[in-house]
């Protein structure tokens, strides 16, 4: 037997949601990329090491995530009475990823802003 309607409904927003985290994953991997040259001159500092090594582990995180969170959402096949749950775990898991997210990003700039000579 087939999804019902309220079931594809409560699996397309996480779908949309996860297809924007991967493309942020992406630009955060775009602009960590065009960074760490710039930091070559102080990367054995500690504050940059452990920052660079803070980026490696949210990254690493994140898909994770990311990763654990699509298999959920393609292996949905759920009763009624789950497809609230589903999408309250969901959620959940997305507010986690766009908290690391956050962090990703907070540390990236705090890198380029305090240690990348403009």
């Amino acid at each position: 037997m087939g999804r019902s309607v309220r079931s594809f409904e409560l699996v397309d927003e996480p779908v949309r949601s996860i297809k924007q985290l991967i493309k942020f994953q992406i630009d955060a991997k775009i602009a960590y990329d065009s960074l760490v040259p710039k930091l070559e001159a102080v990367k054995n500092e500690v504050v940059v090491k452990n920052g660079l090594d803070q980026v490696q582990t949210y990254s690493a995180q994140i898909n994770g995530q990311i990763e654990a969170l699509a298999k959920k959402t393609t292996d949905f096949n759920l009763d009624e009475s789950n497809q609230n749950q589903f999408y309250a775990t969901a959620s959940e898991a997305l507010r986690g990823i766009r908290s690391l997210q956050n962090r990703l990003v907070a540390v990236i700039i705090d890198l380029d802003t305090n240690y990348v000579r403009h």
